[in-house]
Formats: C-alpha cells, structure tokens, sequence
C-alpha cells in the first residue's frame, strides 16, 4: 500500500459499525502478525474512555485497548501516552466524558498524535473510538478523523442478524466522504438473537420435511457474508485480522 499523505507513514484505520464489536481484538491480531514480519510499528488510539484512573503517572490501566494495542506491537510502555494521547474515565462517548472532568477532546491533538509516527514506524495502526460515526469530539465523528487523517479504512462488525444494514450503512458513511474502504472484518459472536430461534425451530425441524434441522447460526454468518459480498462489490469480507494480513504487502 502507498503512503495516503506525505504526514503520515503506512497504515490502516480500524472502525466500527458500533462499540464492542471487536475492533481492538482484530487490531491487536493483526499488529501481533505484522510485528512477526519484522516491521517496526506504530499504534494509535486517538482518544478513549472507560479508562480506569491510576494511583499514579507510572501506573497503567492493563485492560485498556491502548495497553492491548501497545504491547500486540511490541512497543515499551513508556510510549503509551503516544499510543492514546487523551483518555477519560466515564465509559462514555469521549466528548461527555471529557466534559465530567471539565475537559475538551483537543481536535488538533487527535490529528497531531497521528502524525507524530511519521519519523517513528513504518506500518501505523490507528483504531478508532466507537462506530464510524461515533461522536469522537464536540463537532468531530470518527468518519471526520479519518477524512484528516486519509488512511485505508478497515470496517470491523459483528457478525450476527442485523450487521448487513450496519455495514452497509458505515460503507455508504465511508464512500459519502472520498475514503477508501479497504476491507470489511466480521468478527464471529455468538448471538443472543439467532440463538434462540434455533433452540425453538430445531426440535420443529426434526419433525418436518419443510423445514430442515440447521444451526441457524452458521447460516447467518455465511448468508451475512455472502449479502455483503454483493452490495460491496470488489470489497474483501474477511473473517479475521489474520486473512487481512494476507493482502498487506509491507
């Protein structure tokens, strides 16, 4: 992949079509594999929240996606505030959290924390806060981040009943403002939806020659793989950050 802007070095954006879908798991994997390639990498959580506050400055929060990205690439701890510059504690979107500290998110920051990896990697790794059109500031979404920042986009979901239009959704967010969307990632969950209606409908599938016995769950992965394939032609869908590795040539 060619560098997008001259500010920045190479690199992925990571976002979401919402929270808790996976994005830090699927960041960590592949930082993890590319750190094995020997690439010298950078990681970049512009803002987080649900941060818990330590006793003290040396003192780190270990189950925070900074420390998670931080150490998945091989990066010393003492650059974790370059790694997330701005955290707050309420598990909140960032700009009401900030304003319970009597705090702002610095949008300059955001974007001057990015840059600051040009001299210091050669693969950055950027992963947002949220979904694609999350509030990340008072007047910025994470989709206005990426138009500064003009990184590649992976798009990280959920695969469960629902994620198509969520998916399509954040695609059409991402081709409204000229971004490129360089692959969809559908992190397999177990769904509290599909699960049921499996347990119901199988016990009525042995008993019937309309309706098979199925995992129902198996066929929304695939058949939510297969809907998204054909609304977003040309766009890889992958089921891990390890496929995703795959198509990056650095």
């Amino acid at each position: 992949m060619k560098r997008p802007i001259d500010e920045l070095p190479t690199g992925l954006f990571f976002v979401g079509t919402d929270t808790d879908v996976g994005k830090t798991y699927c960041a960590a994997e592949l930082l993890e594999i590319l750190q094995k390639r020997g690439l010298k990498l950078g990681a970049y959580k512009p803002c987080a929240s649900g941060v818990v506050v330590q006793d003290s400055p040396q003192a780190i929060d270990i189950g925070s996606d900074a420390f998670l990205l931080c150490k998945a690439a091989g990066l010393e701890l003492s650059l974790m505030d370059r790694v997330c510059p701005q955290s707050f504690y309420a598990p909140l979107a960032p700009p009401i959290a900030a304003a319970l500290e009597s705090r702002t998110v610095d949008q300059d920051r955001l974007v001057a924390g990015a840059t600051w990896w040009n001299d210091h990697c050669q693969f950055l790794l950027v992963e947002g806060a949220g979904g694609i059109l999350s509030p990340i500031t008072e007047s910025w979404t994470v989709a206005d981040l990426a138009v500064k920042l003009q990184l590649p986009l992976v798009l990280v979901a959920a695969n469960r009943l629902g994620c198509v239009s969520q998916v399509l959704a954040a695609a059409e967010a991402i081709a409204n403002r000229s971004l490129r969307l360089h692959a969809v990632i559908l992190n397999a969950f177990e769904s509290e939806v599909v699960r049921p209606a499996a347990h119901h409908l199988t016990p009525i599938a042995q008993t019937s020659d309309r309706l098979p016995a199925m995992d129902y769950l198996e066929i929304t992965h695939r058949t939510n793989h297969q809907l998204i394939e054909q609304f977003l032609p040309g766009i890889p869908i992958l089921k891990s950050a390890r496929q995703l590795a795959s198509l990056i040539e650095c």
